[in-house]
C-alpha cells in the first residue's frame, strides 16, 4: 500500500529528527513551501541539488473542435510544473525499492 506523507507527518517527523520546537518546525516548512510556490508562480525555475528541479512551463493556446457539432473552440493556455528527480534521488529510491 502507498503512503502519503503530507504537511503535517513532515513536521512530525524533522521535529523527531532534530528535537526543534514543533511550532518553529511547522513555521519553517510553511514557510519553505510558501516561498516555492511564490518563485514558480512568478515564472521561475527551482533547483535543489540531490533532490530535483522544479520549472514552470507553458502550453500554448489550443483550438480544438467539438466532435458532436462541429464548432472549432479556443482553448485558453495555461502552466504546469514538472518536476525532474536528481541522479541521487532516483539511486536512492530504486536502492530503497530493491531491499
Amino acid at each position: 500500500m502507498h503512503k502519503v506523507l503530507n504537511r503535517k507527518e513532515l513536521v512530525a517527523r524533522i521535529q523527531e529528527k532534530t528535537g526543534m520546537d514543533e511550532s518553529l518546525v511547522r513555521f519553517s516548512v510553511y514557510c519553505l513551501l510558501d516561498q516555492l510556490a511564490e518563485v514558480m508562480a512568478s515564472g521561475h525555475r527551482i533547483e535543489i541539488r540531490g533532490f530535483g528541479s522544479f520549472h514552470p512551463r507553458c502550453f500554448p493556446k489550443n483550438r480544438i473542435r467539438n466532435p458532436g457539432n462541429g464548432r472549432i473552440l479556443s482553448q485558453t493556455g495555461y502552466k504546469r510544473v514538472l518536476f525532474r528527480a536528481a541522479k541521487a534521488l532516483k539511486q536512492r529510491v530504486n536502492r530503497q525499492q530493491s531491499e
